[in-house]
């Protein structure tokens, strides 16, 4: 092979951006797990992907909520929240959250949003009602715990020193803008780890969308303190977890090609790279991973996330099988490529006794293949 040759297999094979490399992730999430997302608005565009997929998640029960003290205060208020008792619009809400007050004939509380306001008391009470419940069922039910931070800078309100989760447009004099610390976050979730969070997985990510109100340099001090914050979290406790989301947005698709028409927030093809960057966090520690039943025959392989876009319901076909075993496809070619289709046995649960349950998996393949010759 000439010089030239080597030159150009070799600019071939450079991959000209910054991979973040992600390393194995301990959480395992399944179609049986149920599972509960707070946060940014990134983490609602998250959320969609995953209820796209099937899976069982509740996204922000009580509206979007951009910093960590504000999430803190809604998991304590799902913790506090009586499942058992009938709520109604002239309950008050429990103490974690504010009561609902009124402006301009539109009632609404400082920590929910403004999609839980009403034009009267009863109603907005009872909105929030239902959304706290809503989100103390899922911390109940919920196995891992995806929650996304979006901003340190924080509004308190002046009357009572709270921090609020939205100001609903009042008067900025009514607040005081301050900055959290990394120890004061750090040390919020070690008293969470110790209470609601106890013995659940809890994967934070902070989000990448800038906040260009608190300026570029006030948005950058921001991140790096969340960054460091979490990182504090995750040392502490071991069901703690880091998922680089903004650094796969502003480290590997830096380029505004990747960004919405407002500059700031991701596009759907970033949002869509970077969940699949996040069902594929941990193939290595899954690949080729088996588990067995009692009876010892029957293997249960345990689809991965990322890799099941959509799960198909048991059609009565014979369940004895083998992994990976190839029951139907088809092939068609959409814009000049062939997209092979297979649905594969995904998983098997034997329980001694009874019928096995079985679901099945819809792949993708893209796969280029040569003209189809006509017959004569």
């Amino acid at each position: 092979m000439t010089k030239g040759n080597d030159t150009a297999s070799s600019a071939a094979a450079t991959l000209f951006r910054t991979v973040v490399q992600i390393p194995p992730m301990h959480t395992r999430i399944g179609y049986g797990d149920t599972l509960l997302s707070l946060g940014s608005c990134f983490a609602d565009n998250m959320a969609r992907r995953m209820q796209r997929a099937k899976f069982r998640i509740t996204a922000s029960p009580t509206g979007i909520l951009f910093n960590p003290e504000s999430v803190a205060r809604a998991i304590e208020a799902f913790d506090a929240f009586d499942t058992d008792k009938e709520q109604d619009g002239n309950t008050a809400l429990p103490p974690q959250v504010r009561d609902v007050e009124c402006d301009s004939g539109r009632y609404f509380s400082y920590d929910f949003h403004s999609a839980f306001s009403a034009a009267d008391a009863a109603t907005a009470r009872a909105n929030m009602a239902k959304g706290l419940r809503a989100g103390a069922e899922a911390l109940t039910k919920a196995g891992t715990i995806i929650i996304t931070f979006g901003t340190a800078w924080v509004y308190r309100l002046r009357r009572d020193g709270r921090v609020v989760a939205n100001c609903h447009k009042q008067p900025q004099a009514l607040f005081e803008r301050t900055l959290l610390t990394a120890e004061q976050i750090a040390a919020r979730y070690d008293a969470l780890f110790d209470g609601p969070l106890q013995g659940k997985n809890v994967i934070f990510t902070v989000s990448p969308v800038r906040h260009l109100g608190d300026g570029l340099s006030g948005n950058a001090l921001s991140k790096s303190l969340l960054r460091v914050a979490v990182e504090q979290i995750c040392q502490r406790h071991p069901k703690a977890e880091y998922f680089p989301s903004f650094e796969i947005l502003n480290d590997e698709l830096r380029d505004y090609r990747f960004y919405a028409d407002d500059m700031t927030h991701p596009s759907d093809v970033a949002v869509d790279y970077i969940w699949q960057r996040f069902g594929l966090s941990d193939a290595p520690r899954r690949r080729g991973r088996t588990a067995y039943s009692a009876g010892g025959r029957t293997p249960t392989i345990r689809p991965r996330l990322g890799t099941v876009p959509h799960v198909l319901p048991y059609d009565g076909k014979s369940y004895r099988g083998t992994r990976g075993a190839v029951s139907d496809y088809g092939l068609c070619r959409r814009k000049g490529i062939f997209r092979l289709t297979y649905r594969i046995r995904a998983s098997i649960h034997w329980t001694q006794g009874r019928r096995p349950k079985l679901n099945y998996m819809l792949r993708e393949k893209f796969v280029n293949l040569p003209p189809k010759p006509r017959k004569r």
